[in-house]
């Protein structure tokens, strides 16, 4: 196995990517000044058989490594981090407390966390709590085994608990691996969902799979592997909810990604793919999104004719819809430039962030 993914080295531009894209959502520009409240998904005993079922030769580690990245915006910022092991606490409270002034950047990192089993030892992992008090905070997280180690990760962008939503579409599945759309890199489609309160009612809703019905607590997640695009997750309180999607490919380059989904707060009309700064010319973004569709009646027939400028360097098809639900049509789509569907402010669109892998 070789994990071609340039996390190692292109982990700081990533970073900084996705806290630039945090900061500027409208949501937390809506938020107050006073605070913000974060959980950490991806908990290293749920994340470590996502990496195995995506590629075990080598075999992946039981040692985890976990680090989370934080960055101020304003002077005279307060982070109290708050580990689940002893009990999560609520407010402005937690294990450690650090003062930040603006500009400034912070770690909170773990290795060697054990996963199977995972056992109550204290590591920044996931489940952990986050307040901030001051100013808002942009918040990464990264996680990858110990061994093979960072050729093995990605990062995900962490919205505050105030972005979070009830309900989320998934825009990938596996079923989009097959003809007629041919997009291997979701062979494998994993799906975290994680509480933001106690005794939440949570449903999955797969076209093409069984589903889930679960309940969980505050700070906890759930793990459902993804038959079908369109796939839809609610929650009776707020949720959120993060993706590892790869390709495994037996003695060559495997891939791996991952996306958190988007609170409809921070969904627009148009986005740009940032070019990514792989040596080789043959490289590529992926950019995949969801078209939202008006029903102006219900004898309104459900059609699109939604188009993107949606380059595809490996001759893939366009975009192809792949089902929708009450509101929204799922909509996979390649890019590398400007994203703009047809149909001006009739249509907003569910930009994921390109993941770090490329394949050349």
């Amino acid at each position: 196995m070789r994990i071609n993914n340039l996390i190692l080295k292109g982990l700081s531009p990533l970073l900084g990517l996705f806290l630039l894209l945090v900061a500027n959502g409208p949501e937390a520009r809506a938020l107050p000044a006073g605070f913000q409240e974060f959980y950490l998904p991806l908990p290293a005993d749920l994340a470590r058989p996502i990496f195995v079922n995506i590629d075990n030769d080598p075999a992946v580690s039981t040692g985890m490594h976990y680090v989370i990245g934080v960055t101020a915006s304003a002077d005279n910022t307060t982070v109290y981090y708050d580990h689940w092991e002893n009990g999560l606490l609520t407010g402005a409270a937690g294990d450690q407390i650090v003062s930040l002034n603006k500009g400034q950047v912070y770690y909170f990192e773990s290795s060697n966390i054990p996963s199977s089993p995972r056992g109550a030892g204290t590591y920044y992992d996931g489940g952990d709590r986050i307040f901030v008090a001051g100013s808002l905070l942009q918040l990464v997280v990264s996680i990858w085994p110990e061994s093979p180690g960072t050729v093995f990760t990605d990062a995900w962008e962490i919205y505050p608990l105030q972005a979070w939503e009830t309900s989320y579409v998934v825009p990938v599945g596996e079923n989009l691996a097959a003809a007629p759309t041919n997009y291997t890199d979701f062979s494998k489609v994993w799906l975290l969902v994680m509480s933001g309160s106690n005794g939440n009612s949570i449903q999955i809703t797969d076209p093409a799979g069984p589903g889930l019905s679960t309940t969980l607590n505050r700070g906890k997640t759930a793990v459902y592997e993804v038959k079908g695009a369109g796939t839809t997750v609610s929650g009776s309180g707020k949720i959120q909810a993060q993706l590892m999607t790869g390709r495994f490919n037996s003695g060559g380059a495997s891939e791996m990604r991952g996306y958190t989904l988007t609170p409809r707060a921070y969904w627009g009309k148009s986005y740009v793919a940032p070019v990514p700064s792989w040596p080789s010319r043959n490289s590529y973004t992926n950019l995949y999104f969801i078209i939202l569709i008006p029903i102006r009646s219900p004898s309104t027939s459900r059609t699109s004719q939604a188009r993107a400028h949606s380059p595809s360097p490996r001759g893939r098809p366009g975009p192809i819809a792949m089902g929708l639900d009450d509101t929204s049509l799922p909509t996979p789509g390649l890019t590398s430039s400007r994203v703009t569907p047809s149909g001006g402010s009739r249509r907003e669109i569910l930009a994921q962030p390109p993941g770090t892998g490329a394949t050349t």
